[in-house]
């Protein structure tokens, strides 16, 4: 599941064990979730490939528990750990 420029609601209510989020200079332009962690990773890849080319563009996998906390599993550029 994708959605575009919706983050609250794609943080208070989710699908999937697995969130994929592309920031472009600090603002969330895509997020999707997903339980497949080979079909989040591809996303991610994907994301990272289609927009390895924009300024300020960042990509973000992360996996939550059931309580909805997060921690991050990838993220591109290597310095966009501290911003996503």
């Amino acid at each position: 599941m994708i959605s575009r420029n919706n983050a609250v609601a794609s943080q208070t209510l989710h699908p999937g064990r697995y969130r994929v989020v592309l920031r472009v200079n600090g603002r969330e332009v895509l997020t999707g979730w997903w339980d497949d962690p080979d079909v989040a990773d591809a996303k991610c890849g994907s994301y990272i490939e289609e927009f390895k080319d924009q300024a300020g563009a960042a990509v973000r996998l992360t996996e939550a528990d059931d309580s909805g906390r997060e921690w991050e599993l990838h993220s591109w550029p290597p310095s966009a750990v501290s911003r996503a």
